[in-house]
């Protein structure tokens, strides 16, 4: 079944124009000279792409766009990738642009817009997340402690955590009514009277022996005592991180970076979320502060580690941080999604998918949306774009320049197969190996991502052939099977596993694929330099995601055990330079 597609110009020659192109190479196409006539369309048709162009009499391309996402938003339908056109729009214009779809700017060749219809029609449809991602719906950090403190006029009760908006406590019966008076003591600040504050039950639930435990917002809190809440808050923090440090001036350090750095993170994050709830800011400038302010804290994140020097402290020094930053981290879909790990380990093939797909997830112009943004344009994720990119390129000219009647291709820990599945959907490179096969087999341990990437690439041309191993990767080298299993392989590669794996598993892996490859083979294996620390910060100190850091001259040596000599040897960079590739040439 063809795909369809939508074109809205205001412009009747460019409509036909465009409208002949995608007939010509089997898309149903549909034309709206106006925003209001699209909207009419899009409600009695089923579209796989709209393509609009920015300026536009009456409704604009922008405003149209937004128009037809909330349309399928309120219905709870799957939303229609945009990719828009535009010779003349202003910049405030084409960033809002791409906050909605992919943006080309003319003049652009007939070539380049079928490449980007081609990947968003027949590529990044397999992106979709069949299960709603979850996100952190608090709006200010929340501390579990233990204190007691009084309901007037005498109820006693056991504070479970407290925020900056409310409290959770519990008592003994009866039922309390909905408005109370709490008397905390926040003695560390306060060392006079209990601190006397409004507060409204919202709900509560029976516990055994006639107690109850309560959830309360706080009501009618004046500055004073915001602050004292806010100083309580933070400095408990500081000092469960601080916990069992006993050198004076390190606790002394760390309590500091978390009374005073993460604080004033979290008030800058709160006024930038005001900025955002009146709507009064540019998209691009909330962008940029949130760059800024996120690139900045984790900086300092890398001095504090420096100076503390000790991996046990670390630990608990991270585990709080991230408590006390997930009420804005973890409002990032993509974020939560890289944090919590559904699949028991770091970057399964979901996220990567959303990584290529370099497009937010959380409702647009949210804190979300922009945390979205910024993990997406992390120097890691760039990376890993780069990486993959890369990759196709180096198996492309492997096919390209090889005589081999059959390439066979081997990817360890594949995940969604995303450079198998760009590469051979370039018809240029199928009419290199017209005469010739390729097999593909992908290896991994998650099932769901060996069913995505079967889905995925179940409608190849005819001369390339798929197979998909259920395999854990540390049981491959163990047992002797493997080798038939497996098979004899032209190029084996690995996109971020061994970033992963101790130093011995790693080099038996090595070994074992090493001897995989036929004659003129090649292995391939990437990893991301030790010594270009800053990409690493935000997933180590956000995401918990822990590296084993190694350096060029590691991976070579590693490469030289496995069986490799110094002449079949290459190092290269992707395009950031993050990230290394080993090369090795079986001769």
């Amino acid at each position: 079944m063809s795909k369809k597609i939508l074109v809205i110009d205001d412009d009747r020659l460019v409509l036909n124009t465009l409208r002949k192109l995608f007939s010509k190479e089997g898309y149903g196409v549909a034309i709206a000279p106006s925003g209001k006539e699209a909207l009419e369309i899009i409600k009695k048709t089923d579209f796989d792409l709209v393509i609009a162009d920015i300026k536009m009499a009456g409704i604009d391309g922008v405003e149209t766009a937004t128009a037809i996402k909330k349309y399928f938003n309120e219905r709870n339908k799957p939303e229609i990738p945009i990719v828009f056109i535009t010779g003349y729009a202003d910049i405030a214009d084409q960033k809002h642009a791409q906050n909605l779809g992919e943006v080309l700017i003319k003049p652009f060749d007939n070539e380049e817009l079928l490449e980007n219809v081609k990947v968003e029609t027949e590529i990044l449809p397999h992106k979709k997340i069949h299960r709603q991602l979850e996100i952190e719906k608090r709006l200010s950090p929340r501390v579990a402690i233990n204190f007691p403190i009084r309901l007037f006029p005498d109820v006693e009760a056991n504070v479970i955590d407290i925020s900056e908006t409310g409290i959770r406590f519990d008592c003994k019966g009866p039922v309390l009514p909905e408005d109370i008076l709490l008397l905390m003591d926040l003695s560390s600040f306060r060392p006079k009277q209990p601190t006397k504050i409004s507060a409204k039950v919202v709900w509560h639930k029976p516990l055994p022996e006639n107690r109850f435990q309560f959830g309360a917002h706080f009501s009618l809190l004046d500055k004073n005592h915001f602050s004292q809440i806010r100083d309580f808050i933070f400095d408990s923090f500081a000092k469960n991180a601080s916990t069992g440090i006993k050198e004076d001036d390190l606790r002394i350090k760390v309590e500091d970076f978390f009374n005073k750095t993460i604080r004033q993170y979290h008030e800058n994050l709160s006024a930038l979320v005001q900025e955002i709830s009146a709507e009064q800011f540019d998209s691009g400038d909330v962008e940029e502060k949130l760059t800024m302010l996120i690139n900045n804290l984790l900086l300092k994140c890398e001095t504090l580690g420096k100076v503390v020097d000790n991996n046990l402290y670390m630990k608990r020094i991270k585990q709080v941080f991230r408590e006390i930053t997930s009420c804005w981290f973890y409002k990032s879909p993509i974020t939560k999604l890289a944090y919590d790990r559904p699949r028991g380990y770091p970057g399964d093939f979901e996220l990567f998918e959303i990584i290529y797909n370099n497009k937010p997830i959380a409702e647009n112009n949210t804190i979300g949306f922009y945390c979205d943004r910024c993990f997406l344009n992390n120097d890691y994720a760039k990376a890993a774009r780069a990486r993959k990119n890369k990759m196709k390129n180096i198996l492309q000219d492997f096919i390209e320049n090889s005589n081999l009647s059959t390439i066979k291709l081997l990817n360890i820990a594949c995940g969604p197969s995303r450079e198998i599945r760009e590469l051979v959907a370039d018809p240029l490179l199928l009419s290199e190996i017209s005469g010739g096969k390729i097999i593909f087999t992908g290896l991994d341990n998650d099932k769901d991502a060996l069913e995505f990437s079967k889905s995925a690439l179940k409608n190849v041309a005819s001369n390339i052939e798929t197979r998909f191993l259920h395999e854990n990767v540390l049981d491959i080298f163990r047992n002797d099977k493997y080798y038939d299993l497996i098979g004899k392989q032209d190029i084996i590669y690995i996109l971020g596993l061994t970033e992963y794996l101790p130093d011995r598993i790693f080099k038996r892996l090595l070994r074992f694929l090493f001897q995989l490859l036929n004659e003129k083979g090649m292995l391939v294996v990437t990893y991301k330099d030790k010594d270009i620390t800053f990409p690493s910060l935000g997933p180590d100190w956000i995401s918990d995601w822990v590296f084993i850091k190694r350096g060029k001259d590691d991976l070579i040596k590693a490469a030289k055990e496995a069986g490799a000599d110094e002449h079949s040897l290459k190092i290269e960079r992707e395009g950031t330079g993050t990230i290394f590739f080993v090369k090795i040439t079986k001769s």
